[in-house]
């Protein structure tokens, strides 16, 4: 185990700042590493479009950012997004529900070789995570479900799922077993990834839960609230057991991340209030807190594969890459799970995924919750989609 002291924590600095990256606010920052070829690259998706950006230098001083590629094909805006780590597959869901999946070739240049959309249904695609190994989506529908979906665009997963209304984020845990679904009321519930059925529900918070983020050995989670704070949970087999609660952000948390080492000590958050604090988890304190890295919310953070560097993205259109560690954090290196799911990937087309229907064992919203504050979240989700499509419209006249 590392241990963090503030004698090994003088080297946090902000090294990148690339402002007007997008034309309007980015929502989503990755970096994916080829399993091959070993090539790093950054991928940041906003409400315009979607950019690969070549990293070179592996120190403060030498490190640079170089756009390479752009993908546009969405015009409402962009409500969540994820990548494979290796980059081959890429899912960008649009705020009228559609899902636009994107695949890469296998050049240094990350070639866009496929572009496909979905459309399902309006508010039937809503929030979205590949599942490790296993090169499928979770994601949820307004019709009242819990949904798997494939690489074709083919249902071949659902589970009523009461409240996904509430629902306000998603994550899948990296050995591909678990999804963490979390919603308006401070729950999260743990779901099986295979038939869709929960495991356990729990109060992580009393305000909404805006982030959720598995520890790199499945094993933590991290939450993030409107309660300003973090906490940390050990994920048992019937229910969760708090750890830390951390306290240190002036708004509400947006995002939150664990860097890439088994030992899950150090992880990242940020929020509206324009920080981004890298924290101990061991003693529940910050290492560092970057001030003003942006102006207004930052809306994503991810580490870098060995740990040394956090890329920051917000609504000021602005990427940003700072130093976190001085290579002392070790890294298991597990690109055997990328081969698969390229492995994985070439299958998907094979057509030999059924219909299967799983119930939840454990609902966390009261059949009795009325209809009103239900109302009132499809009618705030509706009307931010109304306000994307109507700045997307204003644009256009503009140009």
């Amino acid at each position: 185990m590392t241990v963090l002291t503030e004698a090994s924590t003088n080297y946090f600095q902000n090294i990148i700042k690339v402002q007007k990256a997008h034309n309007r606010e980015i929502r989503k920052v990755s970096f994916i590493k080829d399993p091959h070829s070993q090539n790093v690259l950054m991928v940041t998706c906003s409400h315009d479009s979607l950019k690969i950006w070549s990293v070179t230098g592996d120190t403060h001083d030498t490190m640079s950012l170089a756009e390479i590629q752009e993908v546009k094909g969405w015009r409402n805006g962009v409500q969540d997004f994820d990548i494979t780590n290796d980059g081959k597959l890429a899912a960008t869901v649009g705020v009228d529900s559609v899902l636009h999946q994107t695949t890469f070739m296998d050049d240094t240049r990350h070639t866009v070789d496929k572009t496909e959309k979905f459309d399902i249904g309006f508010m039937e695609i809503w929030f979205i995570c590949i599942i490790p190994n296993q090169i499928v989506y979770a994601t949820t529908s307004y019709s009242g479900s819990l949904v798997i979906l494939d690489t074709t665009g083919k249902v071949i997963k659902t589970a009523p799922f009461n409240g996904v209304k509430q629902i306000s984020a998603l994550d899948c845990s990296p050995d591909g077993k678990s999804i963490a679904v979390a919603n308006n009321e401070g729950i999260v519930t743990i779901v099986d990834s295979e038939n869709l059925s929960s495991r356990f529900n729990f109060e992580a918070h009393a305000l909404k839960v805006r982030a959720v983020s598995f520890s790199p050995d499945s094993k933590r989670i991290l939450t993030g609230s409107d309660d300003k704070t973090v906490k940390l949970y050990e994920i048992l087999n019937t229910k969760a057991e708090a750890v830390s609660t951390f306290c240190g952000h002036r708004n509400v948390v947006t995002a939150v991340q664990f860097d890439h080492s088994l030992d899950g000590q150090r992880f990242a958050s940020c929020s509206n209030d324009s920080c981004v604090i890298i924290w101990s988890a061991q003693s529940a304190k910050p290492l560092h807190i970057f001030k003003d890295l942006h102006e207004g919310v930052i809306s994503s953070i991810c580490f870098s594969f060995d740990n040394q560097f956090l890329a920051s993205v917000g609504e000021d259109r602005t990427i940003c890459v700072s130093q976190v560690d001085n290579g002392s954090r070790k890294m298991e290196e597990k690109f055997e799970e990328s081969a698969r799911e390229s492995e994985l990937q070439s299958q998907m087309h094979d057509g030999s995924n059924d219909n299967i229907h799983q119930y939840p064992s454990d609902l966390f919203v009261s059949e009795h919750k009325e209809e009103k504050e239900v109302k009132n979240v499809e009618d705030e989700l509706l009307g931010k989609a109304g306000k994307d499509v109507d700045a997307v419209s204003d644009e256009e006249k503009q140009s």
